[in-house]
């Protein structure tokens, strides 16, 4: 036992092990096996603040190594700061995003678009090479503009760096007669003033392409609205549910009448 110290203190410059690796707080007391006295030392270790196990003050492990350590184990020989920590994340570069055109015709069936990009590749000696690689889009029906599509990490590639995600935004092409509200498709039929009157049958196209025929037998007034049950988009979250088909009217009225004609009005009306 006593050789075991004075081995020990030749080494550490004092023979109280526990107060070499734990501080001040033993006062270089011991029991008398040589273990630290119950409710000292060892309750610092395990609870002291600041610590990942090992006291407040942590350099390394603690406070009191390094005083009378062996010559490359002073304080800091052993530092687990936060800039040593290796396997850092690297960052990404910035989101590339491109616009999709899609027609309203596309949008209300679905349909698979092909999408050619052109990257640069960067090898670690600097070198660069150029890449094309076409990246598809299933369109389902019921997409809206704004719709976003991200391909992860398909972007230009070069050391330390995460390529970039490139997103493409559904945009809406415009319709010749049809507008689209939500799930709801209108479109203006425009009539005479005798059609208004006297009755007319009209066509109205569908997002699908084909067109509906619709007869009206009575007078329309210009704030009249036809709607149509289930005739627009689909939504693409329920797919066996759709918007509706609304019809207005634009009336063409006459820029003159002649005596006689307003005379024959006033009689029939």
């Amino acid at each position: 036992g006593d050789d075991a110290r004075d081995t020990f203190s030749r080494a550490f410059g004092t023979n109280n092990p526990f107060a070499a690796f734990f501080g001040g707080d033993m006062n270089g007391d011991t029991d008398s096996d040589g273990s630290p006295p119950h409710g000292s030392g060892f309750q610092s270790f395990s609870r002291g603040p600041g610590v990942s196990g090992f006291g407040s003050g942590l350099s390394g492990f603690g406070p009191g190594i390094g005083q009378g350590m062996p010559h490359g184990m002073g304080p800091g020989a052993m530092s687990f700061g936060a800039g040593d920590v290796p396997g850092r994340r690297n960052s990404q570069d910035s989101t590339v995003t491109r616009q999709l055109p899609v027609s309203l015709e596309d949008l209300a069936r679905g349909c698979t678009k092909k999408m050619k990009i052109s990257k640069t590749i960067q090898s670690e000696s600097g070198e660069t090479r150029q890449e094309e690689k076409i990246l598809t889009v299933d369109v389902k029906a019921g997409w809206k503009a704004g719709t976003r599509i991200t391909f992860p990490r398909e972007g230009n590639q070069r050391p330390g760096v995460v390529p970039a995600d490139v997103v493409f935004i559904v945009q809406e092409k415009p319709h010749t007669a049809l507008k689209r509200d939500g799930n709801d498709l209108h479109h203006t039929a425009r009539i005479s003033l005798k059609e208004a009157l006297c009755g007319f049958t009209v066509a109205v196209p569908t997002a699908e392409g084909s067109s509906l025929r619709m007869k009206f037998d009575n007078p329309v007034s210009p704030s009249y609205v036809h709607r149509v049950a289930r005739r627009g988009m689909p939504i693409s979250k329920s797919p066996n549910q759709r918007g509706d088909l609304i019809v207005h009217f634009e009336i063409d009225f006459p820029p003159t009448l002649t005596q006689e004609q307003k005379a024959q009005l006033h009689r029939i009306l």
